[in-house]
């Protein structure tokens, strides 16, 4: 997956752009404290991921996707999750960190809005995140390692 690929190089070279570029200008706008959620992502990232270097990653299997249409428009969603294990230099295995985040790959319904509109990293299980990511419902948010942004 092209996000993945691209979500971990911004974070294992801080490019703090590139992480941004792949947030459409639509879902920038939908999500409260959206700069200073970009900088907790990399705050955690780097606080998280203890030392060593990523030894892999991959798209999780429990993906799933949506799409809707109405009058001739189309809103495609693809839900994902992936992993990255770290391992230092003697080949010990540190805790892993988990990303899950909302691609809109089509969205006729609303402008700019190719891109991520909801991610979430942690280096918990963030299945369990559902009462603290998107408390609005409206299909935009960030979470990033427990900083409260704003709330």
């Amino acid at each position: 997956n092209e996000y993945i690929e691209k979500i971990v190089q911004a974070l294992n070279t801080n490019d703090r752009e590139l992480l941004v570029s792949l947030f459409p200008e639509y879902a920038r706008s939908k999500i409260d404290n959206f700069d200073e959620k970009i900088d907790n992502i990399f705050r955690g990232y780097n606080n998280n991921k203890f030392s060593g270097k990523i030894i892999r990653y991959k798209l999780d299997e429990d993906n799933d996707y949506e799409s809707s249409s109405d009058k001739g428009k189309l809103q495609k969603k693809v839900y994902a999750s992936t992993t990255i294990e770290f391992a230092d230099d003697g080949g010990e295995y540190n805790f892993p960190i988990q990303i899950y985040f909302l691609i809109r790959p089509v969205d006729d319904f609303h402008e700019n809005n190719v891109g991520i509109s909801k991610f979430a990293i942690d280096s918990l299980n963030l299945h369990f995140l559902s009462d603290k990511l998107d408390l609005e419902k409206d299909g935009y948010d960030i979470y990033a390692f427990g900083y409260n942004s704003g709330r």
